[in-house]
């Protein structure tokens, strides 16, 4: 969801700016009020936001249905306003949409999502509010190309229905469903009523089924960077000033730094006022937490104060500061089991002892935490797949564990002790959110590979073998869109089976992809272009190899042809028991044919 402001016209914020009554206030407009206390604005926003999930959104009214998780992010317009962009999570929705759910999501859609304009006779001040807040108007900025940005006009339909074609979801950003709509209401964005009347400002709705949704949504909205010409100027800077000249004092470097950040980055009065009013700009139900997950010898601390470090004897070498490691390593006997990754996630440090229920003692420390209610984001360093550091930091999140010592052992690597260990990793954490990160990372990836515009294409996986002239056989595949079947997706231990390939790995010279790169762009394929690369590799571990065979890859614009055949050069460079000439005629015909 997405809740723009229109405080220019909110009558409570002219009330408070100008010290008027309700009935004097509505319908004006408090332009020159707003610049003058950009801080007011400010602190009004935020508040008539906290209202709106609250008593709202949060209630018993349920607008959007059950809100048990949500996630929101407050950033600014040109004009200077904020706005939010928002994940909420509902329960009792359909995971998977099949033809058992597709009637429970048609039901969900219908009864949050909104797309006609009302009828002014029934209900006149919806009508009012859809009219004057959710009508598009095309700018310069919505058509810099040939279409609308935003999709509008909208399909005309006369129910709501489901999208069953991938490629045209991929070109709606994740959007799997039309809503029914009037001729009449072509440009109205989707709202929902309830929540219209009570924030009385532009908003969005969009209903997100999948890790490709969401992903889209991510990418568009959650994590926008900064712009680009504060970008190109840091980049200028770093490599030819701060590289130029590496004598130049870290504080100078720093001070020129934030002297350019300043110079090319835009912020509004409002904006001002949110960070220098300690105003939030991130809502979430839930707490974060970052784990440092570095091996020791790489691990930074936190030094002790100067005072605190005076009072140490002169032989005491402990200077640094207590953290959740440590705190981790000297809890209870009763959660013997627990690893880290869990402790973190459920604990956390209180300032004295409460007589509550789910309280526990680190006795060395004599320290207390509380069992929260619900579990904290935790956030870790992530490595390359593969490396030595990656598998240490999977020890020390998952293992239960009391000492350092304790994550290797007498093993000579990480990696060894990650394959002897993983049966004792901790039973009682919920595996499934790995996976739904690493559902959400892969299908980020296929979007920035998928940015093209997608043909339609609503033709299966089509396999099947025909003969040529020449009597050689052919294989013939039709790649779907990489959206579709995200369940299928292949992750590193389905390409990384045997303990010992990455010792026998040979790189060539003429390959332009490393290994793990080869890797990590094999997790996105979709399971047809996974189908055609396990086809090829059946094919070359045939003894009889000179039997010649030729592959037919077909499929619509965006679909991962150029994308596939990338990975299958690669794999004939790094794995095919192939020379080095052979496999430079590879690349030169591939290059020829793209």
């Amino acid at each position: 969801m997405t809740l723009s402001a229109d405080d220019n016209h909110w009558p409570e914020l002219g009330m408070t700016l100008e010290n008027l009554e309700f009935k004097s206030a509505f319908g004006r407009s408090f332009f020159d009020s707003l610049r003058k206390d950009p801080l007011l604005a400010a602190i009004h926003f935020e508040r008539r936001f906290r209202s709106l999930m609250k008593n709202v959104i949060l209630s018993e009214s349920q607008p959007l249905g059950k809100v048990i998780d949500y996630f929101a992010r407050v950033e600014f317009q040109n004009r200077g306003s904020p706005h939010i962009h928002m994940f909420l999570w509902v329960a009792d929705v359909p995971k998977e949409i099949d033809n058992a759910t597709a009637a429970t999501a048609l039901k969900y859609i219908n009864s949050t999502i909104c797309s006609n304009i009302p009828n002014e006779t029934v209900d006149p001040e919806l009508h009012a509010l859809v009219n004057r807040l959710q009508i598009h108007h095309h700018t310069s900025y919505c058509c810099k190309k040939r279409s609308c940005r935003f999709g509008f006009p909208r399909q005309v339909s006369t129910n709501t229905k489901l999208l069953r074609n991938m490629q045209v979801q991929a070109k709606n950003k994740g959007r799997f469903y039309i809503t029914a709509r009037n001729f009449n209401s072509r440009f109205v964005n989707d709202y929902n009523g309830v929540i219209l009347r009570h924030w009385r400002a532009n908003m969005d709705l969009q209903y997100i089924q999948n890790a490709e949704g969401a992903a889209y949504y991510v990418c568009s909205y959650i994590c926008k960077s900064e712009p680009d010409d504060l970008k190109n100027a840091l980049g200028d800077l770093i490599c030819n000033v701060l590289n130029a000249n590496m004598s130049m004092p870290r504080n100078v470097r720093l001070m020129k730094i934030g002297l350019c950040v300043l110079k090319h980055r835009r912020m509004s009065s409002q904006e001002a006022a949110f960070r220098m009013g300690s105003l939030q700009l991130l809502h979430a139900s839930r707490e974060f937490m970052y784990l440092n997950t570095w091996p020791p010898n790489k691990r930074l601390k936190i030094l002790r104060t100067a005072s605190e470090l005076a009072d140490l004897p002169d032989n005491d070498t402990n200077v640094f500061q207590n953290n959740i490691l440590d705190y981790y390593r000297d809890r209870p006997l009763a959660l013997n089991e627990h690893s880290l990754l869990n402790f973190a996630s459920w604990f956390r440090k209180v300032s004295k002892p409460q007589k509550v229920q789910g309280q526990i003692c680190c006795p060395t420390y004599d320290v207390w935490f509380q069992k929260r209610k619900k579990f904290c984001v935790v956030r870790y360093t992530k490595f390359p797949f593969g490396s030595e550091d990656y598998y240490y930091s999977m020890l020390l999140l998952l293992f239960p564990h009391r000492s350092e010592a304790d994550l290797l052992g007498n093993c000579e690597s990480a990696r060894i002790s990650f394959e002897q260990k993983q049966i004792q990793f901790d039973k009682s954490i919920n595996y499934q959110y790995f996976t739904l990160a690493s559902e959400i990372e892969n299908a980020v990836r296929r979007i920035r590979l998928c940015e093209q515009e997608l043909a339609p294409a609503d033709e299966d996986l089509l396999l099947e073998t025909v003969t040529d002239n020449d009597d050689v056989p052919v294989t013939s595949i039709q790649l779907e869109n990489p959206s579709e079947h995200t369940d299928d997706v292949p992750t590193y231990s389905d390409f990384v089976q045997d303990s010992s390939i990455i010792s026998e790995l040979h790189t060539l010279e003429c390959c332009d992809m490393s290994v793990d790169e080869y890797y990590r762009k094999c997790c996105t394929l979709s399971k047809s272009q996974n189908n055609a690369l396990t086809q090829i590799k059946c094919r070359l571990g045939t003894n009889d190899s000179s039997q010649p065979f030729h592959f037919f890859i077909s499929g619509g614009a965006g679909t991962g042809k150029s994308f596939l055949l990338q990975l299958i050069v690669a794999h004939l460079q790094h794995f095919a028991k192939t020379s080095s000439k052979i496999a430079k005629t590879i690349s030169m015909c591939f290059n020829n044919y793209c």
